[in-house]
């Protein structure tokens, strides 16, 4: 009997032992599982959330490209739309030169407007290589004719320096005090005193800042 006990005892013993061995092993899996499972979900969330950051930068990054090829295009258009106006200028025909007798009559005309304006050039001089002229005169740019009016200018004595004149916001430019006069019979005027007394019209005017700008015979 006492040694039946002790075997059944025993028995005991290793089953609980058994047991208690399995609910430690079990333990230990179970705890390693979810240690291994918890760091992977994380892990596994945390490369979800690049993701969709990443997803999103793309998107708007996309959009903003969208929207700036859209505004480059418009400013390129509208680059373009100027530089075709600031091309698109009036080109006019060349002029054709002025007969013989038109060029005696201009210098014969100028000769006595310039003799009424400072009589002291009719003054017999030392020298006569020095008297003033009609041999003198000499047209040294023509401008075009604009209703029997002839634009034309003369070598007069003149300060060298470079002048500007605006008449109704055309600009003539000169390389020195010289300026552009308008005969209109006989008479001769300056082009704003021209256009002031209705010998020029606003076209004639225009014309005649081209012709200043881009031609002189």
């Amino acid at each position: 009997m006492d040694e039946y006990k002790k075997n059944k005892n025993l028995a005991r013993k290793e089953y609980f032992m058994k047991n208690a061995m399995f609910f430690i092993v079990a333990a230990l899996l179970l705890t390693g599982c979810m240690a291994g499972t918890e760091p992977k979900s994380q892990e596994e969330q945390k490369v979800s959330a690049v993701t969709n950051n990443d997803n999103q930068e793309k998107e708007q990054g996309t959009a903003k490209e969208d929207i700036t090829g859209t505004e480059d295009y418009s400013g390129t258009e509208d680059n373009t739309e100027q530089e075709i106006e600031t091309i698109e200028e009036q080109v006019l025909p060349e002029l054709e030169p002025l007969s013989t007798e038109m060029e005696m009559q201009l210098r014969e005309d100028y000769y006595n407007y310039m003799i009424k304006l400072r009589p002291e050039l009719a003054i017999p001089r030392q020298f006569p290589q020095d008297n003033y002229t009609v041999e003198k005169v000499l047209i040294t740019g023509y401008y075009g004719t604009y209703n029997n009016c002839v634009a034309v200018m003369f070598n007069d004595p003149a300060w060298h320096i470079v002048s500007v004149v605006i008449i109704e916001g055309l600009v003539f430019g000169y390389s020195d005090s010289n300026t552009i006069k308008i005969w209109d019979k006989g008479d001769y005027y300056e082009i704003q005193e021209a256009f002031d007394a209705g010998v020029l019209g606003r076209e004639d005017l225009e014309n005649l800042a081209y012709y200043c700008q881009n031609y002189k015979r």
